[in-house]
């Protein structure tokens, strides 16, 4: 013993007045490492306890180096071979961690959260390929989130939000205020089982490919009541549902044009019969039973099998 350091009683002590010091702990055969200001005050600052756990700012150290301040803490630990840094808050023993996996030569981290039931679940994963998983133990693409998770991005402020997800039944879309906008350079594409079903121009155009159809009315399952559809070789607005079919004009003094480069035929009983065709260039044919019978030409009208009747009532003669 001197007036420097010391060795008594298992303590090496660096300042007999006091100071810092090593002692030996009976119990467990912990090495403690002390800071004093007087010889009946002193503070652990760093324990080695019997089994080689290190703590720094704790006397009882979980795990084999923690470090801990207020009651909370970091460690790192080991699950078998996996090497873990587990954190402590407000005395909540593992509120968080950090596990690294060891997977074919490469590595996984994941990341854990404690329910308020007391359950440690994994929530975030990023696998050896560098693909992150959200709710995902096993992600296929760079950002994969598992079942039930919800994409959600907000405006600067805030107060706005977009949201994308799987419900089970559907993929969603959702904004919570303002519009939604696709908004694309070339073109915008819209396939279904990995075949395109419609395309929207840079022009502005709506394209459909051949044999596919604009249904309107009915159940949206269902066939619809008005049709618009090409196959391949003419193009059809074709009315299949109850009631009758009205082309109209909203403004009374708004005119209807039927146009068409050639004839223009309408045709009765199940389109099997013409009745009127607007011959290009022509003139005007009628028809009774698919039969000519009022045709106009260059020179005025022609009146087939030679009968002409105006106002006439049924059973007068011609």
């Amino acid at each position: 013993e001197s007036a420097g350091s010391y060795i008594k009683s298992n303590q090496l002590k660096f300042n007999p007045s006091g100071a810092a010091y090593i002692d030996h702990g009976v119990t467990g055969q912990s090495l403690n490492f002390r800071m004093s200001n007087s010889s009946s005050l002193d503070t652990t600052a760093i324990t080695i306890t019997s089994a080689g756990r290190f703590g720094l700012g704790t006397t009882s150290p979980d795990h084999i180096f923690e470090v801990e301040s207020n009651n909370s803490s970091i460690a790192v630990s080991r699950d078998g071979s996996n090497a873990q840094l587990l954190f402590k808050s407000n005395s909540i023993g593992q509120a968080g961690q950090i596990q690294v996996n060891e997977s074919s030569g490469g590595g996984i981290m994941r990341f854990f959260t404690k329910t308020t039931g007391g359950t440690n679940t994994e929530r975030l994963r990023i696998t050896s390929g560098g693909n992150v998983g959200i709710n995902e133990t096993s992600p296929q693409t760079a950002l994969h989130i598992g079942s039930g998770g919800t994409f959600r991005f907000e405006r600067g402020d805030g107060t706005r939000y977009g949201q994308l997800w799987n419900d089970n039944s559907f993929v969603e879309l959702k904004a919570s205020t303002d519009p939604i906008r696709l908004n694309a350079q070339s073109y915008i594409r819209f396939d279904i089982a990995d075949s395109e079903k419609l395309r929207i121009t840079s022009t502005g155009h709506l394209k459909l490919p051949d044999s596919a159809e604009i249904r309107l009315g009915g159940a949206q399952t269902g066939d619809g009541d008005l049709n618009i559809y090409h196959d391949s070789n003419h193009s059809y607005i074709s009315h299949e549902g109850a009631g009758d079919l009205y082309i109209n004009t909203e403004n009374n003094s708004a005119d209807i044009y039927i146009t068409s480069q050639d004839n223009l035929h309408l045709k009765t009983n199940n389109n099997s019969q013409e009745s009127v065709v607007c011959v290009a260039n022509s003139g005007v044919i009628l028809y009774n039973q698919g039969n000519a019978r009022f045709n106009t030409d260059a020179d005025g009208a022609v009146v087939t099998e030679q009968r002409l009747a105006i106002n006439r009532n049924a059973g007068d003669p011609f």
